[in-house]
């Protein structure tokens, strides 16, 4: 075995140690949970037999937890080393779409060899290889049933609940970003991996040259290292005398590659070849294999060669096979149990104090890509008579390499098509309109059709495939990247963004000086007749929610679901949806660190119940924001006598539980906010406000328990309860006594940046207060 080690690779000093998130303190969160329960059963008539009948099942599950950390810990000192083979039939290749988890290629078997893909999805990574005239894969209810079984062999199931399937590797690529040759402090937050690189060659020619790259995944490949969405890691060149190789002769060689950068969404490639200093390529046969992960995990690797041209020897063609599937269980399981017991109890109020508890500091990690956009009402009818094509103007908070395109419509009892959509990187808002569109697609389709909604004020939403596009420069002074998003919409009068009156004015957002929204809309096809779009009328409505976007280093996104004060409506606002979480997403932004995108899911006229259905339409979309502000109750809950209730407060409650627990289950961080009041000039809520005020001291009780809570009401009420009982909404903050104003969203919008300060690393949690 001849051995190189070629140190020119890593250009900086390997960092020492890598970040790994910790594993659940099995004893800490069975004491707090059991804890919690106490109190619960302390302090609410009428559970009874029921909070009993949960403590002795959160003891057992005590038990369980520790036992499972015992096997997290065992799977933790394995060495992934088995590669089980899918034995499949060549009919399967051309039927596999790109959204089945595994990219496979569709071309020619006859002038293809083959290709090893990473699938890398930010849950779980996977490498495969195909050879399409032997062995592909056949159907993905195949590779489901297959993954199961590697993953029930590495993780018990001890609940008989959900096991999300996650790689270790991928985790840590998730953090994602930094390019080969950081300084390595910086480097010590990159992600990592180890490359050895196992090579069989035979080489008639005078060198052995290696080369490696790093590339967009899912990017269409001409040549490697020749695409310009190709980063060149190494380009080396041995001599055959330098290996101690005798040409012609075949070699077992290995290389050690040593620490390589990986950004999430991207794929590390390798090849070699003979070279006899003109270009020529001259090996006889290569079969490969990699090491082991630095961390444990996924080999990041995509290998490619042309069979025609370097005569791949057959025996020496892997098959397709999943490298080192690794699993984890959620860490929050045991509170999110705790909470679904309760949310079935008659203690629906209760349960609103143990959901978030225990989950702030075990969740999302840092990654590179990110959402910004905005998704409010969606109620305005468009005739769209004949079909016609929007383009719409959106941002992104940072420089970015790739994106997907993010669409909805507001329709509840038809479905909604999308047959086009295209996306431009723009210099100007002045550069809309013209050609050179990038053409998007919907798992491989070139359109897509969303379904009903759920019910009222809910979405329908839906993200393209993400395409290499980075963005360019401004030229008319501005910051942040600007992309012209086309949708071709053959559906008539459907439900796009805006009131159903046809109110809602987004005009000016064309000159917003942070982050402009433009759009215009042009009848006919102009996807695929590109110059045929020539409107310049700016409109308030489109079905384009806004962008996700890969960058070369960390980024955040924040997302907001609830009713008009979280998206930012009412008297006294200048740019209609610039809530306080977009006011603070943009100052965090401007502050330095990561930048911050934000998604606003805020609708005006939205309840408690709407909010499930725009939380579930995102998330169904494979939106998953590092944070998110969720509202529980709210005054569209209270019925036309303006009276709150003890049956309004406990339903909102019980649909904050049930939202908090789609949050932390995909690890995502909950930001709560007390519930602002009203004047009783907009809503005479009288003493029936109590039970508001009761609602917001429960949500102030939980930011003790790691929850993190925006102490909205504190910042902007009155302070004086007048002689019906009801605690009316500082005059300095509202235009119309119902919504914050501009200078509502300024009093408030700091503790949306402190806030999203807390959910930093350690995420401590606690209540954010003026």
């Amino acid at each position: 075995m001849v051995t190189k080690t070629p140190t020119e690779v890593w250009r900086g000093n390997p960092p020492s140690d890598l970040h790994r998130p910790s594993l659940v303190d099995a004893a800490r969160l069975a004491d707090e949970t059991l804890a919690l329960v106490g109190e619960v059963s302390a302090g609410v008539s009428g559970l009874g037999v029921r909070a009993d009948g949960i403590e002795a099942d959160v003891t057992n599950l005590g038990a369980d937890i520790a036992t499972l950390d015992s096997r997290v810990a065992e799977q933790e000192a394995r060495e992934f080393v088995e590669s089980p083979i899918y034995a499949t039939t060549a009919a399967g290749l051309a039927a596999t779409a790109v959204s089945e988890i595994f990219k496979v290629r569709t071309d020619d078997p006859a002038t293809v060899a083959y290709y090893e893909y990473l699938h890398d999805t930010g849950d779980v990574a996977i490498l495969t290889t195909t050879v399409p005239a032997t062995a592909v894969l056949v159907s993905k209810a195949d590779q489901s049933e297959l993954d199961a079984l590697y993953l029930r062999a590495g993780t018990q199931d001890l609940f008989g609940e959900t096991v999300q399937t996650s790689s270790t590797y991928s985790a840590r690529l998730s953090y994602g970003g930094w390019l080969l040759g950081q300084d390595s402090d910086a480097a010590i937050d990159a992600v990592l991996n180890r490359l050895d690189i196992e090579a069989r060659v035979a080489v008639t020619a005078t060198n052995l040259r290696v080369r490696l790259w790093s590339r967009i995944f899912g990017v269409a490949e001409t040549a490697p290292g020749a695409d310009a969405s190709d980063v060149m890691v190494a380009d080396l060149t041995y001599t055959l005398a330098e290996l101690g190789m005798a040409s012609g002769a075949t070699y077992d060689l290995s290389l050690d590659i040593g620490q390589i950068e990986k950004p999430a969404g991207t794929i590390i490639g390798f090849e070699f070849w003979g070279d006899d200093g003109a270009g020529t390529k001259t090996v006889t046969g290569i079969g490969t294999a990699s090491g082991e992960a630095v961390t444990g995990g996924i080999y990041s690797l995509f290998y490619r060669t042309d069979q025609t041209t370097w005569g791949l020897a057959a025996s020496l063609r892997p098959l397709y096979a999943v490298y080192a599937v690794e699993s984890a269980v959620k860490k929050d399981f045991a509170v999110q149990r705790l909470s679904a017991k309760i949310e079935n109890s008659d203690s629906r109020i209760a349960a609103l104090e143990n959901s978030p508890s225990a989950v702030a500091s075990d969740i999302a990690t840092p990654r590179n890509y990110g959402v910004d956009g905005y998704a409010g009402r969606a109620d305005y009818t468009v005739a769209n008579t004949g079909g016609g094509t929007w383009e719409t103007v959106v941002s992104a908070p940072a420089d970015c390499y790739a994106v997907r395109a993010i669409f909805y419509h507001g329709d509840s009892t038809r479905s909604v098509g999308i047959a086009a959509a295209s996306i431009k990187a723009i210099g100007s808002v002045a550069a809309m309109g013209g050609t050179g569109f990038t053409p998007l697609t919907f798992g491989g389709d070139s359109g897509v059709t969303l379904p009903p909604t759920g019910g009222t004020r809910g979405v329908s939403m839906c993200r393209s495939d993400l395409v290499y596009l980075p963005s360019i420069p401004r030229t008319d002074g501005g910051t942040v990247p600007l992309f012209a998003i086309r949708a071709y919409v053959p559906t008539e009068g459907f439900k796009a963004m805006g009131k159903a009156d046809g109110t809602t004015d987004r005009l000016n957002w064309a000159t917003h000086p942070d982050r402009p929204w433009v759009s215009r809309y042009n009848a006919g096809d102009c996807v695929s007749s590109e110059a045929s779009f020539v409107s310049t009328t700016n409109i308030s409505h489109s079905p384009v929610v806004g962008l996700e976007f890969h960058c070369h280093s960390q980024v955040l996104t924040l997302m907001a679901v609830g009713d008009s004060q979280t998206n930012g409506e009412g008297g006294g606002i200048t740019y209609s949806g610039a809530s306080w979480g977009f006011e603070a997403a943009v100052a965090k932004t401007a502050a330095g660190g990561a930048p911050v995108g934000y998604l606003n899911l805020g609708s005006s006229g939205s309840n408690s119940a709407s909010f499930q259905l725009r939380l579930d339409a995102a998330l169904s979309a494979g939106i998953l924001p590092d944070m998110c502000i969720m509202q529980g109750f709210s005054g569209n809950d209270i019925g036309g006598d303006d009276q709150v209730t003890d049956a309004i407060i406990a339903t909102a409650s019980e649909r904050l539980v049930r939202n908090l627990a789609q949050i932390t289950d995909r690890g995502i961080c909950p930001i709560l906010w007390t519930a602002v009041p009203y004047n009783p000039a907009s809503r005479d809520l009288g003493a029936s406000d109590a039970l508001r005020r009761a609602y917001n001291d429960r949500l102030r009780s939980v930011a003790s328990r790691g929850a993190i809570v925006m102490d909205f009401d504190a910042a902007v009420r009155s302070g004086v309860i007048d002689g019906d009982g009801q605690m009316g909404l500082d005059t300095d903050y509202t235009s119309d006594n119902t919504h914050l104003d501009d200078a509502g969203i300024a009093r408030v919008s700091p503790l949306v940046v402190a806030a999203l300060a807390a959910t930093d690393v350690e995420r401590a949690g606690g209540l954010m207060v003026v």
